[in-house]
């Protein structure tokens, strides 16, 4: 897909979001109303990570989502209520700015050819999804039949993380990682670990 040249970004505690996920935002505080009425007059995108402290500073994680605004109401007090779609993990090796709130110049976070190892990992994470009673790790058998006939296996992994993994360290990992084999088996090892715990 073709990025944006420029897009802001959102930084919230704890927050990681993947792509093939939507989350419903409020946007009260003024630089980030300023980031989406600017957004809504160009490419409707901005890019949201998690926060991290570097030399004292909350900085964005240079790792995040880039996400498009699929809907949008403005409240009269200026606020904004929308709903933004996962588009694509996205890196940032700088910023462009840092008033009144953090920009820069996304490159997508490459993904790795699968590998012949992947798809046993694979049946082994929709097995942990089918057979777990961890009412923390239960899905929908709807959602489980469309899981099992994804052929893009990043995409299982977002979509299963951005539901299911509540570790805000496990996510980053999750997000982060290029190589799909590394992300099936972190996921996989995360839902064991869990299962576990019951």
């Amino acid at each position: 897909m073709e990025l944006p040249a420029e897009t802001g970004i959102m930084v919230l505690p704890e927050l990681v979001f993947f792509p093939h996920n939507l989350a419903p935002l409020h946007i009260f505080e003024t630089r980030y109303r300023k980031m989406v009425e600017e957004a809504l007059l160009s490419h409707r995108m901005f890019a949201l990570h998690q926060k991290r402290s570097a030399r004292g500073t909350a900085q964005p994680s240079r790792t995040g989502c880039l996400g498009l605004i699929r809907a949008c109401v403005r409240s009269p007090d200026g606020t904004f209520n929308l709903i933004l779609q996962g588009l694509c993990r996205v890196h940032f090796d700088g910023f462009t700015r840092t008033r009144p709130y953090f920009a820069g110049q996304p490159r997508l976070v490459p993904s790795a050819q699968d590998s012949p190892d992947s798809r046993p990992l694979v049946d082994d994470i929709l097995s942990h999804l089918k057979k777990n009673h961890n009412p923390r790790l239960q899905i929908s058998a709807e959602l489980h039949d469309f899981l099992s006939q994804l052929d893009d296996y990043n995409a299982l992994v977002d979509i299963v993380a951005g539901s299911l993994v509540r570790d805000s360290r496990h996510r980053q990992t999750l997000l982060e990682s290029e190589s799909t084999l590394e992300r099936l088996q972190n996921l996989a090892c995360y839902l064991r670990q869990e299962q576990n715990q019951d």
